[in-house]
Parts: C-alpha cells; sequence; structure tokens
C-alpha cells in the first residue's frame, strides 16, 4: 500500500504471497489458516489472479481462526473481510 512504484508494490506482493503459502503449509498453523488464506488471497487479488483470489477466500471461510485473546471476535472480523472480498469479486 506505501508503495508508488507499482513494480516494486508487485515485488513486495509476490514476496508476502509465497511466505504466506509456504506458513500455510505448516501444521502449526492451523489455528491462523483464515488469517493466511486471507493474507493469500489479497495478495492474489493485487497481483491480478482473482480466480486464485476468491479460491483462497472461499477456502479460508472453511478454516476456524482459533488464537489469540478472543479468537471468536476475531473470527467473525476474518470472516466479514472474506465475504467482502468475495462480494468485491462476484461484482466485477
Amino acid at each position: 500500500y506505501h508503495c508508488e512504484d507499482e513494480n516494486i508494490a508487485n515485488e513486495m506482493r509476490k514476496k508476502a504471497l509465497e511466505i504466506s503459502e509456504k506458513m500455510i503449509q505448516i501444521e502449526e498453523n492451523d489455528g491462523i489458516l483464515k488469517e493466511l488464506y486471507l493474507i493469500s488471497g489479497a495478495m492474489k487479488y493485487f497481483l491480478d489472479d482473482k480466480d486464485g483470489a476468491k479460491a483462497d477466500f472461499e477456502e479460508g471461510l472453511k478454516h476456524p481462526f482459533t488464537e489469540g485473546e478472543n479468537p471468536e471476535g476475531a473470527n467473525e472480523y476474518l470472516d466479514e473481510l472474506l465475504n467482502e472480498y468475495i462480494t468485491k469479486i462476484n461484482n466485477e
């Protein structure tokens, strides 16, 4: 968001996508999969892979967020974000 050069921004998005995809594969991250799929989907969305983004957002909805002090509230918030992205893609 803070990078004015679109090429540099896209390189940073690709790096964030790569990291999130690696983290999704780590079993210990099961409690944060919803958040990781939101991150990977957002990076795909900004890299103009809307089909891949939508698939990640839909996958994220399947996983409960179970970490932190208020996992239920975080889960609801992440669900809202995922659904907003899906709606945005469906309306484009």
